[in-house]
């Protein structure tokens, strides 16, 4: 159902006569474990750095993004085995790493903190005798140098879009925010996929439910509740905006700080465990007193995915077309996967919104677009709504990631399985 822009407004203020199943009262932020988030130099930023023109940077980009035919046959593969399938490209432009570290005593690792994945997975030692030289400028895990490990050996593949990173399970005592889970399984990782470590971070903690571990390995957050480490089985992330700060937010374990946002938060449910997947009703987008009772995209309703670990938000690549025509976007390579804007128009922008449990969430052009600047002085500007067809039972897949999580402070609640949306507090 369209809203004006007027009407939309004043449905944020009458959210209190929502049902109380969508609206809940936080709960107190005492106990909460904290861990700071840094934004990393995203793979767009280092080839800027580089010195490369903005043809070049984007033709490197396309070649890092496409899969070849040997690739497209795997990735199908997968999938039809009902296999998950992780997309690098999606780290292109901005990503979010924490610190965690493994063993006694600790070894320390920068790592992604990804609600799209489940497995833990950081670089062996052993990576170095299986060849792969990418893992040189990357910490690396030695199992020689740890009292608590325990070996276990067994092979894995996680599965990327262009081949895959392999090695093999071990246990050992992993620490966040000074907090030690004991004999958790992650992945020894000694052969990696292509451009996977072209980023700052070491390795990935997934934050998706543990059905999904390709390891079948209980997830350490998971693990965190079972040993009672944390006080609820919930945990949030707030990712502070714009490309040129450092300094990312923050993940709260074990609740919610209701200081970081305000009014009330939106809950829907998980309608399929594995991913953090909810149902969405419908994308708008409203310029002026433009009122549209038709969808742009989602337009019979779609399932959505929440994911920390995709810089970008990604949709079908019809809806995503139809979307970046209605800003003012222009297709960015061959793939129908990337868009741009021109600089000077992002103020007279149109605001998106996104549609869930009947109410709208805005996105302003401030939100969903992303300014690049060159060596030369100029600077270019991404469309956050970037396509890709992901077939689902449910439907093509639609991924909210960080373009849609900065301006909503975001709550993953595996008691009531539920994800919860609020405004962030503007500083």
């Amino acid at each position: 159902m369209a809203q004006s822009t007027a009407s939309l407004t004043a449905f944020w203020l009458f959210i209190c006569l929502f049902p109380s199943s969508i609206l809940a009262q936080t709960p107190d932020s005492d106990g909460l474990i904290r861990i700071p988030i840094r934004r990393m130099k995203s793979i767009r930023e280092k080839l800027i750095a580089q010195g490369l023109s903005r043809q070049q940077v984007h033709d490197r980009l396309e070649k890092m993004r496409t899969p070849t035919p040997k690739d497209r046959l795997a990735v199908d593969a997968a999938l039809s085995a009902n296999i998950s399938v992780e997309n690098l490209a999606k780290l292109f432009d901005l990503a979010y790493y924490g610190d965690l570290a493994i063993g006694t005593p600790p070894q320390q690792f920068k790592v992604l903190f990804d609600t799209g994945s489940s497995d833990l997975w950081v670089p062996s030692q052993k990576c170095v005798a299986a060849g792969s030289t990418e893992c040189f400028s990357h910490s690396r895990y030695d199992s020689r140098l740890s009292s608590t490990f325990r070996a276990n050996n067994t092979p894995i593949a996680i599965r990327y879009v262009k081949g895959n990173t392999t090695g093999f399970l071990s246990q050992d005592t992993v620490i966040l925010a000074g907090l030690k889970v004991k004999q958790q399984f992650f992945v020894e990782s000694t052969k990696f996929a292509d451009g996977v470590l072209d980023s700052d971070f070491d390795g990935i903690m997934g934050m998706a439910y543990t059905n999904l571990a390709v390891s079948k390995a209980t997830t350490v957050f998971e693990n965190m509740a079972l040993q009672k480490l944390v006080p609820h089985s919930v945990f949030s992330f707030f990712l502070t905006a714009g490309t040129t700060s450092t300094i990312g937010g923050e993940l709260i374990l074990g609740g919610i700080d209701n200081s970081l946002f305000e009014g009330d938060i939106i809950y829907t449910r998980v309608t399929r465990k594995g991913f953090w997947q909810i149902a969405m009703k419908g994308v708008i987008v409203v310029e002026g007193n433009y009122d549209s009772t038709t969808p742009l995209g989602c337009l019979k309703g779609c399932p959505a995915i929440v994911d920390t670990g995709t810089s970008l938000l990604y949709g079908p690549k019809v809806d995503i077309a139809r979307i970046n025509t209605a800003i003012g976007a222009f297709p960015g390579d061959t793939t129908g996967e990337i868009y741009y804007v021109d600089c000077s128009t992002i103020s007279s922008m149109p605001t998106v919104f996104f549609v869930i449990e009947q109410v709208h969430f805005p996105l302003k052009p401030r939100d969903y677009v992303l300014q690049f600047f060159y060596s030369d002085g100029t600077s270019e500007c991404l469309s956050g709504f970037a396509g890709e067809d992901y077939q689902t039972s449910a439907g093509l897949l639609w991924t909210l990631g960080d373009v849609f999580m900065r301006p909503y402070y975001t709550i993953f609640d595996f008691e009531q399985s539920r994800v919860g949306f609020a405004k962030v507090t503007i500083p």
